[in-house]
């Protein structure tokens, strides 16, 4: 299903991703934080597009003429600006935009790896973030007082560069991930299949890595977003595998079925 996704933005938009705005994602690991004189010299040569020296996400002017799109006489994608004022990303000359961004920020990627990793080292703190304090909430934190409470507190979330991390993160999503892999592989070598149970946590924890994986290597904002749907995945994982060591600690065994 997941593939059937990527297949349809490939043939639609030319982007092999869940994103056809893939490619400004990719810009704001990469391109956004190479050094801007290093960018202009590197535009000036024809290496990379004009766009490298443009916040990635910003109004179609920015882009200069360089950038149309063809009419398609749809509003949705037509549209400079949407009823409120706010940008119109639908707009299909994005499409274009994200592919000159992916384009590079695969350069950049490859031959500046250190902005690169240093991205990475910042997604991967967000990541460890409590995904109540995403932005898009501050007009309601004063509604969520309890659950804050329950992440700085219950949760032991520190500052470590001015990014809220906590230490359960830090060590509890791992350590799910390994047990939760253990106990599939465990099962499988003694009865050579996986049976309904296993199957549930084995899709748990690839959704789990997965998404992970997306949020940390592609993407520099909204990570505590991107982690807030797999947080329910997390506590189921850790409830079953909690009972399993419960019962394996005071050896009684499996019903048998």
């Amino acid at each position: 299903m997941v593939f059937a996704l990527y297949l349809k933005n490939w043939v639609i938009f030319g982007s092999f991703s869940t994103s056809s705005w893939f490619g400004m994602n990719l810009a704001s690991m990469g391109t956004a934080h190479d050094d801007f004189g290093d960018r202009e010299r590197l535009v000036k040569d024809g290496t990379l597009s004009p766009s490298a020296l443009v916040v990635p996400f910003s109004e179609l002017y920015r882009y200069g003429p360089r950038i149309t799109a063809p009419s398609t006489g749809v509003r949705a994608l037509d549209v400079v600006s949407k009823a409120d004022g706010s940008i119109n990303f639908n707009n299909l000359a994005y499409v274009k935009i994200a592919q000159a961004y992916g384009k590079d920020a695969r350069w950049i990627i490859v031959h500046r790896p250190r902005v690169y990793l240093a991205s990475i080292l910042t997604t991967f703190k967000n990541q460890l973030q409590p995904a109540s304090d995403y932005g898009i909430l501050d007009t309601n934190r004063g509604r969520i007082v309890w659950w804050n409470w329950l992440y700085d507190r219950a949760l032991l979330v520190r500052p470590a560069d001015e990014v809220n991390i906590s230490l359960v993160f830090l060590a509890g999503f791992p350590l799910l991930w390994v047990a939760s892999l253990v106990w599939l592989w465990r099962g499988y070598m003694t009865k050579g299949s996986f049976e309904v149970e296993e199957l549930v946590v084995l899709f748990i924890t690839i959704t789990a890595l997965y998404i992970t994986a997306v949020a940390v290597f592609f993407n520099y904002t909204e990570n505590d977003r991107l982690r807030a749907p797999i947080d329910p995945y997390y506590f189921v994982l850790a409830i079953f595998l909690g009972y399993r060591l419960a019962r394996f600690i005071v050896g009684k065994e499996e019903p048998s079925e």
